[in-house]
């Protein structure tokens, strides 16, 4: 009897195709590809001599089992691994029904997203916008390097398609006589905007800052000067506004004061000639048994009374009440509101109320329950 000894020889030829994603414009069409074109385009990356390690997130029948492709291309060596043996490929012959079917299962949660690096030129920091599809909708790339001289910060805002929208740049130091701090403005066409430039100093009456401002020609604009300050009884500060001609037009005068009767604002305007030109006021007190009383009032330049208001508030066994009344140049009723909140065992309610002059009313019934 003759044997005849038959050897075979078994191959498996692997093609996987995995979806990247790119900027709309130059998304790829593999849905159009035959399985073929796929070999030649791998074969083109071969000859190119690429060699790369990638880790992809996986979607589809992956997402809970990370695929690590390792491609030496050059010499068209394959390792493919898989977390554990339940784990099997996605059917990618058609990119766009896979692409829509990965998105349906998953869970992605619009949200921001942080890369940050220490390089040569200083620190990298890129911070990205996503939406529920994981598109990037906007961003912004920055760079910070220190210097002998100062702190150098670069700051660019990138719109969807990672193109700049608008650019800023910086340098701060610190000096024995304060601060300074010059930014510059550049729009999407990475042209000169403005610019400004300022002084921080602290003395022992209070701090001082000055913030001049130019346009995009680099010419003076203005100059803005304020100066504050804060004492055991009240906090004082002081805004004066210069042309380019370093020409005073006006300012502005703060007053915030807490004593036992209660605290106390106050804005003052004045004018170019520093003479008075209106004011705003207002005070608050706390009564007795949890009750308060507030008053405020407007002021024009002849210190005429032009409208204010009068709030009354209470705590009480059924919850808190409020009361507010608005006040005309007359003192006449214009309108009122009211409010009214408690905390109930399942959560809170409240009850808002608003009146009209001519008697029209308004409510709404709120209701909040814990999850």
């Amino acid at each position: 009897m003759r044997t005849t000894a038959i050897k075979v020889f078994l191959g498996t030829s692997l093609t996987i195709l995995l979806p990247i994603e790119v900027l709309a414009e130059s998304e790829p069409k593999l849905s159009n590809l035959t399985e073929s074109e796929f070999e030649f385009l791998t074969a083109q990356q071969a000859d190119a001599g690429i060699s790369t390690l990638h880790s992809f997130p996986t979607n589809a029948n992956l997402e809970q089992n990370p695929l690590i492709f390792d491609t030496q291309l050059t010499n068209l060596n394959f390792t493919l691994e898989l977390e554990d043996d339940q784990s099997r490929l996605p059917n990618f012959s058609d990119y766009d029904s896979a692409q829509d079917s990965a998105q349906d299962s998953s869970s992605f949660k619009a949200g921001v997203a942080s890369w940050q690096s220490k390089t040569k030129l200083g620190v990298m920091k890129l911070d990205g916008n996503f939406n529920s599809s994981a598109h990037f909708t906007q961003g912004k790339a920055s760079l910070s390097s220190p210097t002998a001289l100062g702190s150098v910060d670069l700051s660019i805002n990138l719109d969807r398609q990672i193109r700049p929208i608008q650019a800023t740049t910086g340098w701060h130091t610190n000096t024995p006589l304060g601060s300074l701090a010059v930014k510059g403005n550049f729009n999407q066409d990475i042209t000169f905007t403005g610019a400004n430039a300022a002084w921080n100093a602290k003395t022992r009456l209070g701090k001082v800052t000055v913030r001049g401002n130019f346009d995009h020609d680099t010419n003076f604009s203005g100059v803005n000067a304020a100066w504050k300050a804060k004492t055991s009884f009240a906090s004082l500060a002081v805004n004066g506004n210069f042309d380019r001609d370093i020409t005073f037009t006006g300012a502005n005068v703060k007053i915030d004061s807490k004593a036992l009767i209660g605290s106390f604002k106050a804005d003052i305007k004045l004018d170019r000639d520093t003479k008075f030109n209106g004011a705003e006021a207002s005070w608050d007190a706390n009564l007795l048994f949890g009750s308060n009383i507030g008053v405020s009032g407007k002021f024009d330049q002849t210190n005429s009374f032009t409208g204010g208001s009068i709030k009354l508030g209470a705590q009480s066994l059924i919850g808190v009440v409020g009361v507010k009344a608005n006040l005309d140049a007359d003192t006449q009723f214009t309108s009122g509101s009211a409010f009214w909140r408690a905390k109930i065992r399942a959560g809170y309610i409240g009850l808002d109320a608003d009146l009209e002059k001519d008697g029209n009313f308004s409510s709404k019934l709120d209701l909040q329950f814990p999850l």
